[in-house]
């Protein structure tokens, strides 16, 4: 069973907003992310997408096997620019 908590904030133009931190909250100073966007995943696209957005995400991974993994973590590295 998969669990995936997402909290569409990433479209929001804070531009628009007073120069306060408005999303910032404390799972934004705990885990040093722009919006309080968290997802709990086995799709590394979705990966992509929130650490691309500024949010934390985690990947599960328990059903895949070592080579799996490693595909997918090189895959997100170079998608997200991570291994530069």
């Amino acid at each position: 069973m998969y669990f995936i908590l997402c909290i569409p904030t990433a479209n929001i133009k804070l531009n628009l907003f007073p120069r306060k931190k408005i999303m910032n909250s404390k799972i934004c100073e705990l885990l040093n992310i722009e919006f309080p966007l968290v997802a709990f995943t086995h799709c590394r696209d979705v990966v992509e997408a929130v650490s691309k957005a500024g949010g934390c995400c985690v990947l599960g991974a328990v059903g895949m096997t070592p080579e799996q993994l490693e595909k997918e973590l090189r895959w997100i590295d170079e998608s997200n620019n991570f291994s530069k």
